[in-house]
């Protein structure tokens, strides 16, 4: 039996980052899910939540509080 070739295509998540503030700081674009998967050697599933407020960023994650 033959198999067709399958695609990869992108799946959409649900945002893990939460804004407290209600001035955002202008640098807040740059804070995503991977820049903190790549920062503390994390997975996309061991993060819980990415609370930013306007001069500080909270990362509540499996093994990681900071």
């Amino acid at each position: 039996m033959l198999t067709s070739p399958t695609q990869q295509r992108p799946t959409i998540r649900e945002s893990k980052i939460v804004h407290k503030a209600l001035i955002i700081h202008p640098l807040a674009r740059f804070v995503t899910e991977e820049a903190v998967c790549l920062m503390f050697n994390l997975s996309y599933d061991d993060i819980h939540v990415i609370q930013c407020w306007r001069y500080v960023v909270y990362i509540h994650a499996k093994g990681v509080s900071k």
